[in-house]
């Protein structure tokens, strides 16, 4: 599958605020880190999983919301070459590891992706 795939399910999931691009931007670079990862999974399926556009596993509700305040903090991403770079450095070693998107949202969202302290400012 292609980011792209997920334009229609994005426009459902996104809030208003969120750019559909932003969240394609951070689906593609996601995806791409987990090329040659361990499991099966599609890594695009797995990367708009994790960022909560694919709501098919059971997430908390803690976790949902940690995932659309990490997108936001994001936000202009698909024309920053410099939160593209924030976004890769979040990923923590667990998220490119896991098997698969539902072993990995056990985890947690703050034990999959690290905000830093640039993104707290």
């Amino acid at each position: 599958m292609k980011p792209s795939d997920y334009r229609d399910k994005i426009e459902e999931k996104k809030l208003y605020q969120e750019s559909t691009d932003d969240i394609l931007t951070m689906i593609e670079i996601l995806a791409n880190a987990r090329k040659g990862s361990p499991g099966t999974e599609d890594p695009v399926r797995f990367a708009a999983s994790i960022i909560c556009i694919i709501l098919d596993f059971t997430k908390s509700p803690a976790y949902t919301k940690e995932a659309v305040d990490f997108r936001l903090t994001f936000t202009g991403i698909s024309h920053s070459r410099e939160l593209q770079q924030m976004f890769r450095q979040s990923f923590r070693p667990i998220l490119l590891e896991a098997p698969s998107a539902e072993v990995a949202i056990q985890f947690g969202f703050s034990r999959l992706l690290a905000r830093t302290a640039t993104m707290d400012s």
